[in-house]
């Protein structure tokens, strides 16, 4: 398990729209318990001898497409994070699929895991470890 890289890939925690649908039944949620739970993980990853990267996507499908393909392009990850803003909101559901495409494209020996909040990031990415 030492060394492993990991990608956690989410959209940026300051261009979420906290008034969107998506979010009406999260009340407290904001963009610094998502950033202050992504850098729990994150720390928790690297006491477990884990090498993780936190990518923040912009929401827009052609500038997040961008961002992956150099990160993917530039680095091997064993497991990819997709997070819960992308995975759950219908209204990213373009972002979505074509993340899955990324991956698939790019990084087709990387396993693909899925947390549910923040706080699972860690235990998403040990699944598949």
């Amino acid at each position: 398990m030492a060394g492993k890289r990991i990608l956690v890939m989410g959209i940026d925690p300051d261009k979420l729209d906290f008034s969107s649908p998506f979010f009406k039944d999260k009340p407290g949620l904001t963009a610094e318990v998502i950033q202050a739970g992504l850098d729990r993980d994150r720390a928790r990853m690297r006491a477990e001898g884990l090498s993780p990267t936190i990518m923040t996507l912009d929401p827009e499908p052609w500038a997040a497409e961008q961002e992956v393909r150099y990160a993917l392009g530039a680095s091997r990850y064993d497991v990819i994070v997709i997070g819960a803003g992308v995975r759950a909101d219908p209204d990213r559901l373009i972002l979505f699929e074509q993340l899955i495409n990324l991956v698939h494209e790019l990084a087709p020996t990387s396993k693909i895991a899925f947390n549910t909040s923040p706080d699972t990031t860690a235990d998403a990415a040990a699944r598949w470890i």
